[in-house]
């Protein structure tokens, strides 16, 4: 738990705190990345003996869901469903949760777009997940560098960014851990709505 509260009190959340160890252009880490991303942020504890609570299944990488899995999982879940209702998440982020175009969401923002995509989630706690206790709103760079990057490249058809969404990804076969999660929770999702 000194490592979750260390990137909360940092961070803002844990999510915040995961995107700031990744530097917000990785899904993983190795153990090497790992531990250079904890000390650069300061963090003292005994990153072996942590490696080892988080790493259970001795991949040799760590996720978000290794850190959290009901946050990577609502997270997950979320913009899996802004990936396959919008085809990417620059076009979700500018039709379904940016709706005021101010480039910052505030809480009513994420659950109004939480209800519009059908979600079994809880909007405001997503909300929370994302932006944690301390912080009054999130940017597109915080909710997503990827997107923000192509976003201020101009790339708002995804032409730089052949991989932007699941479906380009999977006929590239350069498919993420993140993504096969979400390809997951989105499969799991469909068998126990026909059930």
């Amino acid at each position: 738990q000194g490592f979750k509260a260390y990137l909360i009190k940092h961070h803002g959340s844990l999510m915040a705190g995961w995107r700031a160890m990744t530097g917000g252009t990785a899904d993983d880490l190795s153990f090497i990345g790992f531990c250079s991303a904890c000390r650069a942020m300061g963090y003292g504890g005994n990153l072996k003996e942590l490696w080892i609570q988080l790493d259970k299944e001795s991949t040799g990488r760590v996720t978000m869901s290794h850190v959290d899995a009901e946050i990577a999982d609502a997270v997950g879940k979320f913009k899996a469903a802004c990936v396959e209702r919008y085809g990417d998440m620059l076009h979700a982020w500018r039709l379904a949760i940016d709706t005021n175009h101010n480039m910052h969401i505030d809480e009513a923002e994420i659950i109004e777009c939480v209800k519009n995509l059908g979600l079994d989630l809880d909007g405001k706690k997503l909300y929370s997940y994302l932006v944690g206790p301390n912080r009054k709103g999130l940017t597109l760079q915080d909710f997503d560098p990827h997107t923000y990057a192509r976003y201020m490249a101009g790339d708002y058809t995804g032409i730089l960014q052949s991989t932007s969404t699941v479906a380009g990804a999977q006929q590239q076969g350069e498919v993420s851990a993140a993504q096969k999660w979400r390809q997951h929770l989105i499969a799991k999702d469909r068998a126990a709505k026909k059930a």
